[in-house]
């Protein structure tokens, strides 16, 4: 996900983490005391021993090791340049150090994370839907993975794992929505980055970081959504996955009226 992220960077950082935790109930993840749409910072209790190893290392690397103590507030600056800018040695690294977790998620070794904690689940996904672009960039091998992000991502808002998590985690469940080439999936996701950044914002100043983080995404999640409206795809791939481009397609691209995301 390559966006500018100046905006993020002046929006004030978190001051202080509390504990993260889950609580299931079945399948089902939900937050201990307040609720999270009233703005609270309720704590979770979590033992990292209940997440498996590798989605550890993908979490730690993609958040820092702050992110098993998290809330609201948290807001990893040191971050934004791998999530945001990218560059080929970040690309490098994450072929090299995640090469094989982003095969064994694609072949199913990695299915016992959808339903495991969220963290768990979170990894998952961001090895499909932000690992894979590092990896395979420019080429269809990129995209491969992404039907299967967005059907997890399905399962963490049908569970509510989704919300069980620190505002800037639940960022990287919905950018599988901002992916898809699917109306219907752009407009849950719009709703989704809505609803997140409301939340947030109703958190209090400590959160004000990471809500504009989610106010930027949403801003994002709107400018994909109506590519795809007007395109029924993102034209500027066709490259990458051997489409062929229409001329109105090649004439958007060329001055800018299609965006590049």
């Amino acid at each position: 996900m390559l966006v500018s992220f100046r905006h993020i960077l002046r929006v004030s950082g978190y001051s202080r983490s509390r504990s993260l935790s889950y609580v299931t109930t079945g399948p089902h993840f939900k937050r201990t005391g307040e609720s999270l749409s009233a703005g609270t910072k309720s704590e979770w209790t979590m033992a990292l021993s209940d997440i498996p190893e590798r989605s550890q290392a993908v979490l730690e690397y993609w958040f820092g090791p702050g992110y098993a103590a998290a809330d609201d507030s948290f807001l990893p600056r040191d971050k934004m340049g791998l999530w945001f800018r990218g560059s080929p040695e970040i690309d490098q690294y994450i072929t090299e150090a995640f090469g094989a977790d982003v095969q064994k998620v694609g072949e199913g070794l990695y299915d016992s994370w959808r339903d495991g904690p969220p963290l768990s689940l979170l990894a998952g996904i961001i090895l499909m839907d932000q690992f894979s672009r590092n990896i395979h960039r420019g080429r269809p091998e990129a995209f491969a993975l992404d039907s299967k992000a967005l059907a997890w991502a399905d399962h963490a808002v049908a569970t509510g794992a989704d919300r069980a998590l620190p505002a800037i985690l639940r960022y990287f469940v919905y950018m599988p929505y901002m992916h898809a080439e699917d109306l219907a999936a752009q407009e849950r996701g719009v709703q989704l980055f809505l609803a997140a950044a409301e939340a947030t914002e109703a958190a209090g100043p400590d959160a004000a970081g990471a809500a504009g983080a989610l106010r930027m995404a949403l801003s994002y999640a709107e400018a994909h959504r109506d590519v795809v409206a007007a395109w029924g795809r993102f034209p500027h791939r066709n490259a990458a996955l051997g489409r062929a481009s229409s001329p109105e397609e090649l004439a958007g691209l060329a001055d800018g009226t299609i965006k590049k995301f």
